[in-house]
């Protein structure tokens, strides 16, 4: 039986999965010019019951939308 959190449980992933995450929803960029390789854009996301309902993703370097205070006002 998998046990889910209560819904106002944030939950973190690690940059371990970071491959799949990326390729999966589309967020996927190549920093090889800034010698970082293929890695995933900035964002935020809450997923309310497997269901994406806020998708925030920063438009450059800055932390603005993706950062924790922007996401927990979403909540």
């Amino acid at each position: 039986m998998i046990r889910r959190p209560p819904r106002s449980t944030p939950l973190y992933s690690s940059a371990a999965s970071d491959v799949y995450k990326r390729q999966a929803i589309g967020l996927e960029m190549d920093g090889s010019g800034f010698g970082l390789g293929k890695r995933s854009q900035r964002y935020a996301m809450i997923v309310d019951d497997g269901v994406v309902s806020v998708l925030n993703i920063e438009a450059g370097p800055q932390l603005e939308v993706s950062s924790a205070e922007s996401i927990l006002k979403e909540m």
